[in-house]
């Protein structure tokens, strides 16, 4: 049991300062626009496409996506990384994405502008990113809107990589008929469920 605490607070530990090096590397950047990655890189949204800086910005990388992908970055009405740095998990990289949509179905006439947000895991390796879960997050249509804080300027703040367990921790102020709730999506077998 001691070897398992151990192993728990060297884990929590590792996670801790490897978010504080990508936190103070990407500080210089919008944190919403922008997402730190391991050894240093920064993901950037540049005109519809995932782009890797390097060295300070002097190098850059599109990354390869899924055409399904590709076809909501051209449509999106706005795009953000919730939190500011990826997760590395079982050896993999991992980015949260939101992607913003206009409703179809009443693109002004209700609540607002009608915007729907989807949330997409992607897994980035090498030159791709792949997208390995998704979930909408945001719908005025169908009543699911995230925890805000007055504090903060990001609408996304109710989305955040969890910990321990390893997952994604999701708060929502209001979801349907649920008043609040906060749902996980734990990693297993290669999987967020």
């Amino acid at each position: 049991m001691l070897n398992s605490l151990k192993r728990t607070v060297q884990a929590f530990l590792v996670q801790i300062l490897y978010g504080f090096s990508i936190s103070t590397h990407a500080y210089q950047y919008n944190s919403s626009e922008y997402v730190g990655l391991r050894d240093g890189r920064v993901l950037q949204y540049i005109n519809n496409e995932l782009t890797v800086l390097k060295d300070n910005g002097s190098q850059r990388m599109v990354l390869q996506i899924p055409v399904m992908l590709r076809k909501k970055l051209l449509t999106a009405s706005s795009f953000t990384f919730p939190t500011m740095h990826s997760k590395i998990i079982d050896g993999e990289e991992y980015v949260l994405t939101v992607i913003n949509h206009r409703s179809h179905r009443r693109p002004n006439h209700y609540c607002s502008s009608g915007d729907e947000g989807v949330l997409y895991v992607l897994r980035i390796k090498d030159d791709t990113a792949e997208p390995v879960f998704s979930l909408i997050v945001e719908s005025c249509m169908k009543d699911i809107h995230l925890e805000r804080s007055a504090a903060q300027s990001s609408r996304h703040i109710g989305i955040d990589w969890g910990i321990n367990p390893v997952g994604i921790k999701i708060d929502w102020s209001y979801h349907g008929d649920w008043i609040p709730v906060t749902r996980y999506f734990f990693y297993r077998n290669g999987e967020f469920v």
